[in-house]
C-alpha cells in the first residue's frame, strides 16, 4: 500500500483497531505487538500528512492573500515559513 494511499491507511487503521478491541487481543503477545506498532506507524505517518496538508494550505492562503492585496511584503514572509 502507498503511503499516500489515505482512505487505504484509514481503513487499515480501522481494521487493526478493532482487532485491538477483541477480548482475546492480546492472548497472542507477538501479533499484537506488531498489530500495536503498525497502528503507531500509521498513525504517526497520518498526523505528518495532515501537519504537512495544513501548512501547504496555510502558506497557499498566504500567496493568494498577497497576490490579492497585490502586497509584496508578505513574499519575505512566505519564503521564511518555507525553509
Amino acid at each position: 500500500m502507498s503511503p499516500f494511499d489515505l482512505d487505504g491507511l484509514n481503513r487499515e487503521l480501522s481494521g487493526l483497531k478493532e482487532m485491538q478491541n477483541d477480548t482475546q487481543f492480546y492472548n497472542d503477545l507477538e501479533k499484537s505487538k506488531i498489530v500495536n506498532k503498525r497502528v503507531s506507524v500509521i498513525e504517526k505517518n497520518l498526523e505528518e500528512y495532515y501537519e504537512l496538508d495544513k501548512f501547504a494550505k496555510d502558506i497557499e492562503a498566504m500567496i493568494d492573500l498577497s497576490d490579492e492585496l497585490n502586497d509584496d511584503s508578505m513574499e519575505e514572509e512566505i519564503v521564511t515559513s518555507l525553509k
